[in-house]
C-alpha cells in the first residue's frame, strides 16, 4: 500500500444523524481499493461508530474517529 485516504460525507454530525466513513487504499501499481479498518470513536458518549463505518451523533461534543488495521 502506498497511500490511504479516509473520507466522510460530512464531518459534523448532529445528534441522531449518521454519516459513513470510508477508507480507500492506493497501491504502487496505480490501483485503489476500499478497505475496512477497525473503526473506533474516542468518545462514544458523543458519537458511536459501527464496524461498517456508520457514525451516529449521540450528544453535543467532539470526538475523533480512527481506523486501524
Amino acid at each position: 500500500m502506498s497511500g490511504l485516504v479516509v473520507s466522510a460525507s460530512v464531518t459534523d454530525v448532529v445528534v441522531g444523524a449518521t454519516t459513513t466513513v470510508t477508507a480507500t487504499a492506493s497501491y504502487s501499481d496505480g490501483t485503489t481499493a476500499v478497505v475496512t479498518p477497525v473503526w473506533q470513536s474516542s468518545a462514544d458518549a458523543v458519537a458511536t461508530v459501527t464496524a461498517a463505518g456508520v457514525v451516529t451523533g449521540v450528544s453535543a461534543g467532539t470526538t475523533t474517529v480512527t481506523g486501524t488495521f
